[in-house]
C-alpha cells in the first residue's frame, strides 16, 4: 500500500486513472469508523478514463497516522500542499467534500495560479460557526479543555461515559438526511463491520481513534473563511443537496454568493454525502472537461 510522509504524518494515498490530476480531500473528522471501515470512493471509477484521481487519508483519519499531539488547521492544509508537491501534480483540480471543503478553499486562496479549478460538494466556509452547531460545539470545546487540563487517559474515559449517557453527542446526531434503501442497507452493513472490529482492537488503539477525532474536530471549531472568499478567482463549482441536515443547504448557497463567478448546482432530494449521487458526478465531470 502506498504511503508518503507529509509533515511527519505517514499518509495513505491512492492514484488511479490517467489524464489531468484531480485531488480529492475527503470529509469527516476521522476516528474509528474511518479506519476500521473506510468509506467507499466508488465514484472514482467514473472519472479515471479522462483524469488521474488522487485520494488520500487526512491525518487522524483512515489509514494515516493519528498524532498524539494537538495540531492546527494550517497543518492539515500543509499536508495537502505536501501531497501535491511530492507527487509532482501539475495544476490539479481540487475536490473538497464536506470537512474537506475548507482545506481545499484554504489551499486555493494561497495557490490560485497552481490549480485548475475548485469543486466544493456539500461544504461550507464555516462548518461549525453557525447556529445549528452551538450545542455540540460547546461539548467539543469542553472536551478539548479537559484534554488540555487532565490528559489523554481521563479525557478518553470522560468521552466514553458521555457517549453511553442519555444526553450523548455524536457527529451523526443531526443525521445524513434522506437516503435510498440501498444507502440505508450499506450504512447498516458498515456500522456492523465497525462494531465487530471494535471488539478486536486494543484499549490504547481505540483511545487514539477517539482522541484523534477530537483533535481533528478542534481545528475546525473557530474556522470561518467567509471574509477571504471574495479573493478566489479560480473556476469554482459548488454542489449541495437541498435536504442536507449536516451542512445546511443555505451554507452552500452562501458559498456561491461569496465566491466570485462560482457555479452552483442543487442536487434535489439529496442529503449529505452527494459524491455517491450520479447526478453530482455528472456535474463534476462536465466541469472538469469544460
Amino acid at each position: 500500500m502506498p504511503y508518503i510522509d507529509l509533515n511527519g504524518i505517514n499518509t495513505y494515498y491512492e492514484i488511479q486513472g490517467s489524464g489531468p490530476p484531480v485531488v480529492f480531500i475527503h470529509g469527516g473528522y476521522g476516528g474509528a469508523g474511518s479506519t476500521l471501515a473506510p468509506p467507499s470512493n466508488d465514484w472514482v471509477d467514473s472519472l479515471t478514463d479522462c483524469f488521474t484521481i488522487v485520494t488520500y487519508d487526512r491525518r487522524s483519519c483512515g489509514r494515516s497516522t493519528y498524532p498524539d499531539i494537538n495540531y492546527t488547521f494550517d497543518d492539515i492544509v500543509k499536508d495537502l500542499a505536501g501531497l501535491i508537491t511530492n507527487l509532482h501534480l501539475h495544476k490539479p483540480f481540487l475536490i473538497g467534500s464536506s470537512a474537506g471543503g475548507p482545506i481545499a478553499i484554504s489551499y486555493a486562496l494561497t495557490n490560485q495560479s497552481d490549480i485548475s479549478g475548485l469543486i466544493l460538494p456539500n461544504t461550507s466556509a464555516r462548518l461549525w460557526e453557525h447556529p445549528d452547531r452551538i450545542a455540540p460545539k460547546k461539548i467539543l470545546l469542553d472536551r478539548l479543555e479537559y484534554l488540555s487540563s487532565y490528559g489523554e487517559a481521563l479525557t478518553y474515559e470522560l468521552i466514553q461515559r458521555q457517549q453511553a449517557g442519555p444526553n450523548k453527542f455524536t457527529l451523526s446526531t443531526t443525521g445524513p438526511g434522506p437516503q435510498t434503501n440501498e444507502a440505508r442497507i450499506n450504512a447498516i452493513a458498515r456500522a456492523r463491520v465497525i462494531h465487530e472490529k471494535l471488539t478486536t482492537i486494543s484499549h490504547n488503539t481505540h483511545r487514539s481513534y477517539v482522541l484523534g477525532e477530537l483533535r481533528n474536530l478542534g481545528t475546525y471549531l473557530a474556522l470561518d473563511l467567509r471574509d477571504s472568499l471574495k479573493k478566489l478567482k479560480t473556476p469554482t463549482l459548488i454542489l449541495h443537496g437541498d435536504a442536507d441536515t449536516q451542512v445546511p443547504y443555505t451554507l452552500g448557497q452562501e458559498l456561491s454568493v461569496l465566491i466570485p463567478h462560482a457555479s452552483f448546482v442543487t442536487i434535489h432530494g439529496a442529503g449529505h454525502g452527494i459524491m455517491s449521487r450520479t447526478t453530482a458526478i455528472d456535474e463534476i465531470r462536465s466541469f472538469l472537461l469544460q
